[in-house]
């Protein structure tokens, strides 16, 4: 348990063989070599996965082992359809009658990843999913999973993306799927107050220590998987009432502020 590692990073180092040279040079000369890190194994034991987070403090580390996580304080995270042929089976929302668009109808409103969007995005798609024999239900290459969970209010982010984790709210009736990954708090208030903790700096930080970030001495060099068993898991913070609602009057905020811009979008149905 008191065993420790020596750790040596150097992602951000253009020339990766100079930064390590480099790097090696200064624990020769005994100088405080920034890149390097020194940590007792024990460290990592609470953290999922038993992921290398070493380049952060041990108060970080801790944190994984001192609060419950997020299925425990607020609800599940799912993953959902394969829709197995995108072109068959999905439409633009501005590319099918109206009339057929709906939870019990034949295309139902779909998130599917997308750009970084944080807080609030519309969803733009539908999915052929009727109980018909031309629909995505039977096609041999279609999975649907957690349909239990569709229709329901939630939180949708995109799973694989080169962008920090953008958590936004999704909509009742609608589906979710692999790549448009949806957390669903047990209580509905909640979905507001576990969008703005998500969306804070201690939070990003706790999913950055988590997910590799790969080569980052290029911009959007490398695509990060925020799959829901990890997030899932990952520590969040039980707030009082009084600042609970605090929080989340600042997230509606925030949120009818991008719905506002996004009006603007003549595809938005908010248009």
């Amino acid at each position: 348990p008191t065993e420790s590692s020596t750790f040596l990073r150097v992602l951000e180092a253009i020339d990766k063989s100079e930064g390590l040279w480099s790097a090696f040079e200064q624990i020769n000369a005994q100088k405080g070599a920034t890149c390097v890190s020194h940590v007792k194994i024990a460290e990592f034991a609470p953290i999922p996965d038993g992921r290398l987070a070493y380049w952060t403090s041990s108060r970080w580390r801790r944190i994984f082992g001192q609060l419950e996580s997020f299925e425990n304080v607020y609800g599940p995270v799912k993953d959902g359809a394969t829709p197995g042929d995108d072109f068959r089976f999905l439409r633009c929302i501005w590319e099918v009658p109206e009339e057929q668009i709906g939870y019990r109808k034949r295309w139902l409103p779909i998130v599917k990843g997308g750009d970084y969007a944080p807080y609030y995005a519309f969803p733009h798609l539908v999915f052929d999913w009727c109980d018909s024999t031309s629909s995505a239900r039977a096609h041999e290459k279609a999975v649907l999973r957690n349909v239990s969970f569709y229709g329901r209010p939630g939180l949708t982010y995109t799973e694989r993306t080169t962008s920090s984790l953008s958590v936004r709210l999704l909509p009742a009736e609608c589906g979710f799927t692999t790549v448009g990954q949806t957390m669903f708090p047990s209580v509905p208030d909640d979905a507001l107050t576990a969008l703005g903790l998500w969306m804070s700096q201690p939070c990003q930080r706790i999913v950055e220590m988590v997910v590799g970030a790969g080569d980052t001495s290029q911009s959007g060099s490398a695509a990060r998987h925020y799959r829901n068993g990890l997030i899932a898991r990952l520590p969040i913070p039980r707030l009082k009432s009084k600042r609970a609602a605090d929080l989340r009057a600042s997230v509606l905020r925030i949120a009818y502020i991008h719905r506002a811009f996004l009006a603007s979008d003549e595809h938005s149905p908010d248009f």
